[in-house]
């Protein structure tokens, strides 16, 4: 009999410790919702893919981060290639075809050109300042972006400035006792009157990179108009424009590496970027949780290679 009564005791004790378990692994946890910018509706990242990353603009700022591709490269899953002409972003290996594999856009705009490998990336024709968020999709962007996004998505979410403001910046640094840059910069905003609001950013650059004979310079200007329609609805209408002239001088070889990876490469590439750009978008508010969205844009990049020479070192030997 005793014994009886400690196995029911024991098998009591077990099922009390099984169901304070499964009470303890049944309880909700709250995870904080994130939601991707696409054309269309936006939509909650778990009804569509799992694997978003989104930085928002304030952690820029707070991390001191001088360029936007100093703040992706903190990001894991993103490394930056370079294949003569300047560095491109890389997600999920896609090596040589990241260009074309990698959207970039700002506000759901492309700025990398999909159809040309030998394209850069124009990352400085955004104000670090001036960024909301930044939505990273490694792979599976297309649900979301469509083609050219076998390697992943990146969308920049630039701020909406509707009130008066006005601010002027001047940023530089170097390294190495060298290698200087800079950024001078002017921003403004005026609200009009309830239904209409404007702003624009002014940004110009000038940097050299480690190895020498890297040089990036150029400017680009940013403006918004905003117009309310209705309670329900609103227009923003854009007008950008990017200019850039980027000097390489390509690779080392082992040697030269080994010796001294700041000299000057054997190439020497100057590539000029061009890109005027207008843009419509159009939004209503149905609830708190449903917007509609729609835009047109014209966009005209032109990549012009202005020099590609390359030194070329022949040597041989003989008997006379």
């Amino acid at each position: 009999m005793k014994e009886s009564k400690i196995v029911k005791l024991s098998l009591l004790t077990a099922l009390f410790l099984a169901n304070l378990e499964a009470k303890e692994l049944s309880e909700d946890v709250n995870l904080q919702k994130i939601v991707v910018s696409a054309s269309g509706f936006e939509q909650d990242a778990d009804s569509n893919l799992r694997n978003v990353i989104s930085i928002e603009g304030k952690d820029l700022q707070n991390k001191g981060y001088t360029s936007l591709e100093q703040a992706l490269e903190r990001v894991a899953g993103i490394s930056f290639v370079n294949f003569g002409l300047g560095r491109n972003i890389d997600l999920r290996g896609q090596g040589s075809k990241s260009n074309i594999a990698v959207k970039v856009m700002i506000d759901g705009r492309s700025i990398n050109v999909l159809d040309n490998s030998h394209g850069v990336t124009p990352l400085e024709s955004v104000n670090l300042d001036n960024i909301e968020r930044i939505e990273i999709v490694p792979g599976g962007g297309s649900v979301l972006y469509g083609n050219g996004t076998r390697g992943g998505a990146i969308n920049i979410i630039t701020k909406k400035q509707k009130e008066d403001a006005l601010s002027f910046s001047v940023s530089g640094g170097g390294f190495d006792g060298g290698h200087l840059g800079g950024n001078l910069g002017l921003n403004a905003a005026k609200k009009i009157n309830e239904n209409l609001a404007f702003s624009f950013d002014l940004q110009g650059f000038n940097k050299d990179g480690y190895q020498e004979g890297y040089n990036q310079k150029g400017y680009y200007l940013n403006t918004k108009t905003y117009i309310n329609v209705s309670d329900d609805s609103d227009l923003t209408l854009n007008y950008n424009y990017f200019r850039t002239l980027n000097t390489s001088s390509g690779y080392l070889t082992k040697e030269q590496a080994q010796n001294n990876p700041k000299q000057k490469g054997s190439k020497e590439n100057i590539t000029q970027i061009n890109r005027p750009e207008i843009a419509l978008n159009y939004h209503h508010y149905f609830n708190d949780f449903y917007e509609f969205s729609l835009e047109t844009f014209w966009q005209n990049q032109k990549i012009h290679y202005l020099k590609d020479v390359s030194t070329m070192t022949r040597g041989g030997g003989g008997i006379l």
